[in-house]
């Protein structure tokens, strides 16, 4: 799997997932449109992290990490509730969100190690 099929992926997933959220929840709230909108953010600089323009690529991790931020946050404050399908569907955004960050450090070391060598010569 490469870095731009994973985050490509989790995309997919969290927005799918997110609008799910948005329409079963009964009061409309501006955080649950966060993971929508970072998702929909991360689909635009896809192509940025498949032919690794540096600082769209660069924005896409920094987006991941926001997300993952954003979903542990919501996770956290609902987990003492008894919404089982709530904490199903952030817990796999959540899930969901860790190999593009796996792979986007996999790609960056690759690429700075490519960029040293072609450097030395």
């Amino acid at each position: 799997m490469t870095a731009h099929t994973a985050s490509a992926i989790n995309a997919y997933t969290v927005l799918v997932l997110g609008m799910i959220g948005i329409k079963m929840s009964f009061d409309k709230e501006v955080m649950d449109f966060v993971p929508v909108m970072l998702s929909v953010f991360l689909l635009i600089l896809n192509n940025s992290i498949k032919y690794f323009n540096r600082t769209p690529a660069y924005v896409a991790y920094g987006i991941t990490l926001l997300l993952i931020y954003f979903l542990s946050k919501e996770l956290v404050s609902i987990w003492n509730t008894d919404e089982v399908f709530c904490k199903v569907r952030l817990a796999v955004m959540l899930v969901s969100s860790l190999p593009p960050l796996y792979f986007l450090i996999v790609l960056y070391k690759e690429k700075a190690r490519v960029r040293a060598k072609a450097k030395r010569y």
